[in-house]
């Protein structure tokens, strides 16, 4: 798991316009699915809950048990990620997130899922993370910044490459939107994408 900055002028015009929509719209009209779940927020980022996804071995399906986030299927903001999907060749959109404040995204690996990608964040404030388990089998946490941020971008294994699961969980104190993109087992079109990120064009 790696962090990088974002030079390309295409892709930054799109997260400024999906930026500008996430703070159009009126959240205080939709629904938080799992909502009741937020209180117990500390349990699902524990290293005792962490414990119990890692103790469950193949049984884990790879995606979070608990997620409390706005029910929000924004056809502005989906339009923007399909350019860019479009655009980058990306296989496939993997995650597409509005939590509230005090969401989280509890501790998974996304087994289920495995390949390349890439993964990015919007603050409103600042007041939110990105954790995961590294190879030395601590927690490194990744503070967000205001605006977009935490750029990463990864390899998730799956069970049949044990050593490359990659367990990780988020949390926020203020409304945070969080997509990924997935590029599955095609490391050549990842690795091209990645460059043009990193490229102003």
């Amino acid at each position: 798991m790696q962090t990088f900055e974002i030079k390309n002028e295409y892709f930054l015009d799109k997260l400024n316009k999906i930026e500008n929509r996430l703070n159009e719209i009126d959240y205080s009209k939709l629904e938080i699915d799992g909502e009741h779940k937020i209180k117990e927020r500390d349990y699902y980022l524990s290293r005792e809950y962490l414990n119990e996804v890692r103790s469950q071995g193949k049984n884990f399906t790879g995606f979070p048990d608990v997620q409390p986030r706005y029910v929000l299927l924004d056809k502005e903001i989906q339009k923007h990620k399909s350019d860019i999907t479009e655009y980058f060749f990306i296989r496939r959109e993997c995650l597409d997130a509005t939590y509230p404040a005090g969401g989280f995204c509890s501790w998974h690996n996304n087994a289920n899922v495995p390949g390349w990608g890439i993964m990015m964040s919007w603050s409103e404030t600042g007041e939110g993370d990105f954790r995961y388990l590294d190879e030395k089998d601590e927690v490194i946490v990744v503070q967000d910044k205001k605006g977009w941020s935490n750029f990463k971008h990864f390899y998730f294994g799956n069970y049949l490459e044990p050593e490359k699961l990659v367990y990780h969980a988020s949390s926020n104190d203020c409304l945070r939107y969080t997509m990924a993109f997935n590029f599955g087992q095609d490391k050549k079109i990842y690795e091209e994408t990645l460059d043009i990120l990193v490229n102003e064009k």
